[in-house]
């Protein structure tokens, strides 16, 4: 049941995500082109999409712990059927003239509509089934803490394997990946399918699983309900450090899955790519080899434990994701116009090395993200709160993607050379690599315990 609920909703997110930019690229361009530059367009998407989750993460978490888990799965999924039939309207081009006059108004009023409709199914999901699963195996005494990480390990794998494999089959039902020209309606074929088979899931959901867990008392307004939660989690210091690490690393993670593809599509990084030329030329290609690290990572971190407890894996693993993210930035700066200092025989090196780090940068992600829920579960006495504190892992990201984009904004208005992506991108994630560093030593040293100094006044 776990790993065909995370298999499903894997799969069509995979085909939510490979596809949702080239579409509405195509259609923008269809009705007159994109004003502003994609750099900024991807900004102002990104932090609306987080900040979406930072409102909903703990609503929907406290839902999953106080209504059944069951219940926000399915609504999980549902939210993904509103998101793919929203996309699959904008193909209706007399819809776009009935709502507003204008398709590109119409277009940019429903993207946004599908966009709330997604987060709010990703908010409903995270944490949710990890907790339904964890509390399954607590009540038949199956494994727990440290021993969960195998299980996890898999999860990841299958997850990976099947979001690859959904991102793939949206790209060739549409035939983006070989650039045909196809008839408006073979487009948005692909929205159609994934609406159809979000509803079939929800319905399985719904109708023949069955949760064994007692549901919380929900007689207490939602608002102090939630305070309490929020406030039980963070009087847990090692819990409250995990997460604020956990949001860090979330925020090099999406800032990586927006920016990077903006970033191969540069004419210099193309030019300069080398026997990589495949990669930054094939958006196909390109998704496939970096969608291989979400098989190969949890493997990795299964196999490797940098650590002898779940504790220091989840430290290490975090550090290297961040190193290998700060490290790819640098030397895609060094290609940079701002960096000819640089010599040319060292330029010609520089790309094809930060290619390799950047698919070392989703592997790493990838390891990390199993000793992530193990260790986050292993810290959360029992099942009271789970979903809530799973679903807490991201949100605190959104506040560091805002301040981001404000200093990015203010960058750019002092210094001519930011403007450019070639400049600003690589700096962002040399930024991101260092805070992620950061916060991980600061928030995972020892707490001091303050002696008792009772006797020595006595």
């Amino acid at each position: 049941m776990y790993l065909i609920l995370n298999v499903g909703f894997a799969f069509l997110t995979g085909m939510y995500s490979s596809y949702t930019f080239l579409y509405l690229k195509y259609l923008l361009l269809s009705v007159g082109g994109i004003e502003t530059t994609v750099l900024n367009d991807l900004l102002i998407i990104l932090a609306t999409s987080m900040l979406l989750e930072f409102i909903a993460e703990p609503i929907t978490g406290d839902w999953a712990d106080t209504y059944g888990r069951k219940r926000i799965i399915a609504s999980a999924f549902l939210a993904q059927a509103v998101a793919f039939l929203v996309y699959w309207s904008l193909s209706i081009h007399n819809v776009l003239h009935v709502l507003t006059g204008s398709e590109r108004r119409a277009i940019v009023a429903l993207a946004c509509g599908a966009e709330f409709a997604f987060a709010m199914s990703a908010a409903l999901f995270n944490g949710a089934l990890d907790a339904w699963f964890v509390d399954e195996l607590l009540i038949v005494n199956g494994p727990k803490a440290d021993a969960l990480q195998p299980f996890f390990s898999i999860q990841r794998r299958w997850f990976g394997g099947f979001m690859l494999l959904g991102g793939t089959t949206s790209l060739l039902v549409a035939k983006v990946a070989f650039g045909h020209a196809v008839p408006e309606h073979r487009r948005a074929s692909p929205w159609l399918i994934a609406t159809v088979l979000a509803l079939l899931m929800g319905l399985y959901v719904a109708s023949y699983l069955n949760e064994h867990r007692q549901k919380s008392d929900n007689s207490e307004p939602a608002a102090r309900r939630i305070w309490s939660r929020f406030g039980r989690t963070m009087r847990v210091p090692n819990l409250r450090r995990s997460l604020l690490i956990c949001s860090a690393l979330y925020t090099c993670w999406i800032c990586f899955l927006y920016l990077v593809p903006v970033l191969l599509s540069e004419e210099d990084i193309v030019r300069h790519a080398g026997p990589f030329r495949f990669i930054v030329v094939n958006y196909t290609c390109y998704y496939v080899i970096v969608g291989l690290g979400r098989f190969l990572g949890p493997y990795l971190s299964n196999r490797f434990r940098l650590g002898r407890d779940v504790a220091t894996q989840f430290r290490n693993w975090g550090t290297l994701n961040c190193t290998i993210l700060g490290v790819a930035g640098t030397l895609f700066y060094l290609n940079s116009p701002v960096c000819s200092f640089a010599p040319q025989s060292v330029r010609e090196y520089l790309v094809p090395l930060a290619l390799i780090l950047l698919i070392a940068t989703k592997v790493s992600e990838e390891a990390f993200k199993p000793v992530r829920a193990t260790y986050l579960n292993s810290l959360i006495p029992d099942s009271t709160d789970r979903a809530f504190v799973l679903s807490m892992a991201t949100p605190f990201g959104a506040i560091v993607v805002v301040l981001g984009i404000v200093v990015l904004t203010v960058s750019t208005r002092l210094f001519e050379a930011s403007r450019e992506a070639l400049v600003s991108i690589p700096a962002l994630f040399v930024f991101l690599g260092l805070i992620g560093i950061s916060s991980i030593a600061w928030l995972s040293r020892p707490a001091v315990i303050p002696r008792d100094t009772s006797e020595d006044i006595s």
